[in-house]
């Protein structure tokens, strides 16, 4: 554990200079252009260049394509082309002595929660950049401050929450690195309202135990200056107190499963403003290995909430809960520091009745918030539907179905069955559950896509136009900001032959969604969750589309982008659009997916001639869910099934 304090250390040294300086200014009523007039901050001057906005973010010039235009110098930093992420040309660089850059943003509202989203990476492993949010009054004095870091040596997205407090003039945001070795490069920050969703429902208590400090460290273990203390509580008699010279705490959790959703929290103060105290959560395997972590960090001298979402990932078994400080000249407190498992409660589906439906989609979920299961065959060729007979045959069956129960927050179960002969073509269908406006799908009358919709109830939806899921938030433009999935999937019976159970995305070009396949649509990205008779398995696909790995939230994926001999990316099968495989090492148990990770992740790269994947301001169309079969039997359920931002 004392390995895993030192990372802390550097971590804190990098949030301790980020109050300095100031930055240049915003405004959240300012949609495309920063003002005319912004002012000098600590001797820092703001370019006032025309810059450009992605719609909803506060921050203008967010990409740097303007140079630095909007933000203040912290120092050494330099916006160079041919570094940007998400398709763009420039991003700042900082390094490789200390220093960063920070940008105002006025207009806030009191109570709201805001997220802060950045692509970022470091040319070193052992470099550390820290984007953050400082809450700031009229006086200059820090109210609230939430930070994360990023150590990846490739581009990878990084987000952080804050609501914004009475009295809060600005938020600054900010980007730091220390003095090292390398370089941190920042591209494609977004500071938005975030989504009006509930929080996830708390289904346990709390699984830390002495959370609140009532029998002192019990429990914990003390890395160097930490006490309990009477009087400085935020509840109860006591709390822990770290300092003045460096220190922490930490506890480990255990009973952790991997997939399952986790909310953090702890109160925390500092004795002095100049103080920083960062809080955090780290997954581990059992032989203690990190494989996830993320922080808080903390200045205001009152208790403040902290807090974070996670999901743990495959492998996890157990947590570490720890409190950190850098030597300074006052004390953090901690108090009410809790550990809940906030997955979607376990709702009994059922056995899902199946049947065959070539010519309807089913609707299933709520009707402000419903998905589609769709039959989904495309490649028979000249085989038919009828009894299956074996392999070598010339009929197929393929089946569908729904649950009629609904989960507290909208999760839906769908069933999938189907039997295939080898003959005609690699994939034949893809049965699935489609969150979203399909592609080509728009129709001015009942039927998306030319398929009828079955109702919960028993009828036929007359609702037109359509070709759009009841209540969706599709399309989002990227960068996305927040999009997650949550399935859990069960073989009825084990799958024969070849295929593989995925997510399937379509990107376009522009958000409309038009009547016919094809126009617009600029990328499609696979993600399979499970594959069986090997299909897709690493290294079965075609080597030369192999481009690289990639981890993201802990899981280890082989991307594969089709492209030519040379390495030029191209478009795919005849079509327009570009195809990516996130094929996972091994298959990715049931839990909860970041999609939006994922979406944004492919915006960061460029093929071996420098053309980018995407341009990073296409929208995310449309999810899906399914089942590609090449051949055999199977049959799968997929319960507590959802997309959420």
């Amino acid at each position: 554990m004392k390995k895993f304090a030192a990372v802390a250390v550097s971590v804190i040294a990098s949030i301790l200079v980020s109050g300095c300086g100031g930055g240049g200014s915003t405004s959240s009523g300012s949609a495309t252009s920063a003002p005319a007039d912004l002012t000098t901050r600590g001797g820092m001057v703001a370019s006032s260049r025309a810059a450009t906005t992605t719609v909803g973010n506060l921050l203008a010039n967010p990409s740097f394509e303007s140079g630095m235009a909007n933000w203040g110098d912290w120092g050494n930093t330099q916006v160079l082309d041919g570094t940007g992420a998400a398709g763009t040309l420039r991003a700042l660089r900082v390094g490789t002595a200390a220093g960063g850059a920070a940008q105002d943003v006025t207009g806030l509202t009191t109570g709201t929660r805001y997220q802060l989203s950045v692509l970022a990476r470091v040319s070193d492993p052992s470099e550390t950049v820290v984007v953050g949010v400082n809450m700031v009054d009229a006086s200059g004095v820090n109210l609230a401050q939430e930070a994360v870091r990023v150590t990846n040596t490739t581009y990878s997205q990084a987000s952080v929450g804050i609501t914004a407090p009475a009295n809060a003039l600005k938020a600054q945001v900010y980007v730091w690195k220390n003095s090292g070795v390398g370089y941190a490069f920042v591209d494609e920050l977004v500071f938005a309202q975030a989504s009006a969703s509930p929080p996830p429902p708390t289904t346990g208590g709390n699984l830390m135990s002495n959370g609140g400090f009532e029998s002192a460290l019990d429990g914990w273990q003390n890395w160097g200056n930490a006490a309990v203390v009477t009087g400085q509580s935020n509840s109860g008699l006591n709390a822990v107190r770290v300092g003045t010279g460096a220190g922490g705490v930490g506890n480990v959790v255990s009973g952790i499963q991997p997939g399952k959703s986790y909310r953090f929290t702890g109160q925390l103060k500092v004795s002095v403003a100049s103080e920083v105290g960062l809080i955090g959560l780290a997954f581990m395997d059992s032989l203690g290995n990190h494989l996830l972590e993320q922080n808080v960090a903390v200045r205001s001298t009152s208790y403040t909430t902290a807090q974070l979402d996670m999901v743990a990932p495959p492998n996890a078994d157990r947590a570490l809960v720890y409190l950190w400080k850098n030597a300074g000249t006052g004390f953090v407190y901690a108090d009410d520091i809790t550990l809940t498992d906030t997955s979607a409660p376990v709702t009994d589906f059922g056995i899902v009745p199946l049947g065959v439906w070539p010519h309807t989609l089913l609707q299933v979920g709520r009707a402000n918030d419903a998905y589609w299961v769709e039959d989904g065959v495309w490649g028979a060729w000249q085989l038919t539907r009828g009894n299956f007979t074996d392999i070598y045959g010339s009929t197929y069956e393929q089946y569908t179905g729904v649950s009629p129960v609904t989960g507290p927050n909208g999760e839906v179960a769908a069933r999938i069955a189907w039997k295939w002969p080898m003959c005609c073509n690699e994939i034949k269908s893809f049965p699935s559950i489609i969150a979203g406006q399909k592609p080509g799908w728009f129709n001015t009358w009942t039927t998306p896509g030319g398929f009828d919709i079955l109702l919960p109830d028993g009828t036929t939806s007359q609702v037109y136009p359509s070709g759009r899921t009841p209540g969706t938030f599709f399309p989002l433009q990227l960068p996305i900001v927040s999009l997650k999935t949550t399935y859990d999937y069960k073989h009825m019976s084990p799958p024969t032959g070849r295929g593989h159970l995925a997510y399937d995305m379509y990107l376009q070009s522009v958000p409309t969604q038009f009547n016919g396949w094809g126009p617009g649509i600029s990328h499609e990205i696979i993600v399979p969750l499970d594959y069986w008779g090997g299909y897709g398995q690493y290294p079965t696909r075609n080597p030369q589309w192999y481009d690289h790995d990639v981890t993201i939230d802990g899981i280890l994926y082989h991307v594969y982008i089709f492209k030519d001999a040379t390495g030029l990316v191209l478009s795919t099968f005849g079509g327009s659009w570009k195809f990516i495989v996130f094929e996972p090492d091994k298959p990715i148990p049931p839990g909860t997916l970041d999609l939006a990770k994922i979406v944004n992740y492919v915006t960061t790269r460029k093929d071996v001639f420098g053309n980018p994947w995407a341009t990073g301001h296409e929208y995310l169309v449309s999810a899906e869910l399914g089942v590609e079969t090449q051949y055999g039997t199977g049959d799968i359920q997929v319960n507590n099934f959802r997309i959420w931002r």
